[in-house]
């Protein structure tokens, strides 16, 4: 299995020891190296490496191959996996992509990767058959004139919606729509930007609310204790900028701040998600 995030390695681990707790896993990311075992779970960031690539090829050969977030296939590195272990041979392995994402925001199709969609089911469906959590949204108003924003690759450029943000005083703002409409909650909040990650953790312990920040700057310890903080209950909110989007999974969110504008409907499904997992006495986020 490939993962692009090391929280997903590990959350991915945590699973498979769910339905098979006896079958040995191996994980391939930084330090770690075990490809002794029938399972191997790896971080596309480091078999995308030569030297690393090189020895889970020598491992081999697999008999399947699961993609997690499988929208990001076509992406160099992870074609280049593939290709190593292959995967687009007659007699390769068996490739399955698995992602609630299968459209991507450039447009680029899956269809080079994968021949066909075996199952799809939309969020609605799961939401209606108690998959997945209803939602309550609030749309909270900013003086800030998106329109002035420009943007890149299809997106808006990440640092002017973060100073627009900030000019428009975001963080307090999204402190008195959160003690209005969600007091209490178990809440992950999406930013656009580092600075603004952690000024939205300022306002809301500035509010006596348990808050932290996450960030792809920070060291990987630091982003696991502030996650294992969160899953304890020893914090009552989360912020981050574009670490915990895809895949993370804590059941105990029940409510989500987007405090960033997209233009890509993967990368909005992808942030609501995180709060659609169902947990015991929970029905909606």
């Amino acid at each position: 299995m490939f993962e692009h995030r090391d929280e997903l390695v590990r959350q991915a681990e945590d699973k498979i020891r769910l339905v098979a707790p006896d079958v040995p896993i191996g994980l391939v990311k930084a330090a770690r190296n075990e490809l002794q075992h029938p399972i191997t779970i790896a971080s596309v960031q480091t078999v995308s490496r030569p030297s690393r690539l090189a020895q889970l090829v020598e491992r081999g050969p697999y008999d399947t191959i699961v993609v997690d977030e499988a929208h990001h296939a076509p992406a160099a590195s992870c074609r280049r996996i593939l290709e190593a272990l292959g995967a687009f041979t007659t007699d390769g392995p068996l490739v399955l992509g698995v992602t609630a994402t299968a459209d991507r925001a450039d447009g680029r199709g899956l269809a080079e990767i994968f021949e066909e969609i075996v199952f799809e089911i939309p969020m609605l469906d799961l939401i209606a058959d108690g998959y997945l959590a209803n939602f309550h949204a609030r749309q909270i108003q900013l003086r800030a004139d998106f329109e002035q924003l420009h943007t890149r690759a299809g997106e808006f450029i990440e640092r002017e919606a973060e100073a627009l943000l900030l000019a428009a005083d975001a963080p307090i703002h999204t402190v008195r729509a959160y003690q209005q409409h969600a007091p209490g909650r178990r809440a992950l909040v999406f930013t656009s930007g580092v600075r603004l990650a952690h000024e939205m953790t300022a306002a809301f312990t500035g509010a006596g609310i348990a808050a932290a920040a996450v960030d792809g700057t920070m060291p990987l310890e630091s982003r696991r204790r502030v996650i294992a903080a969160f899953a304890c209950g020893d914090l009552q909110v989360v912020s981050n900028c574009a670490v915990l989007t895809e895949g993370f999974d804590e059941p105990s969110i029940d409510a989500i701040i987007i405090a960033r504008p997209t233009k890509s409907r993967p990368l909005y499904q992808q942030m609501i998600g995180r709060g659609a997992r169902p947990s015991p006495g929970r029905t909606t986020a």
